[in-house]
């Protein structure tokens, strides 16, 4: 059968499943993409670096919700974003400032003084 001859003819079972298969992985890698990229929709706690400096130095040890009083610092979910889940943020955007969480984080990603 030449190409002219297949263009015009029916897809067997397995094409359209192939077909049908390879259409779904494109659209689930194009669903995922999205939801790798990096949100900068989450308030972190005070003295938190730029986002991805943060995101590169904090291990996600939850010392810094430990220490909050106010129980203000809740982790990222996975439904948020892949690349942040456990990173902390404040529930309600906002925090009193005891500054109690700065001390704990033994990475640096909290520091005092951030220019």
């Amino acid at each position: 059968m030449g190409d002219r001859d297949r263009l015009n003819s029916p897809l067997t079972r397995r094409e359209f499943v192939g077909l049908v298969g390879k259409g779904a992985i494109v659209i689930a890698l194009g669903g995922l993409i999205r939801f790798l990229e990096p949100k900068d929709k989450f308030v972190r706690p005070p003295g938190a670096l730029p986002e991805e400096e943060f995101l590169s130095l904090c291990i996600r040890c939850a010392k810094c919700r430990e220490a909050c009083p106010w129980g203000d610092i809740t982790p990222v979910l996975l439904t948020e974003s892949v690349i942040g889940v456990g990173t902390p943020r404040l529930r309600r955007g906002y925090c009193p400032r005891c500054w109690k969480c700065i001390p704990v984080c033994p990475t640096g990603a909290l520091q005092y003084w951030v220019s």
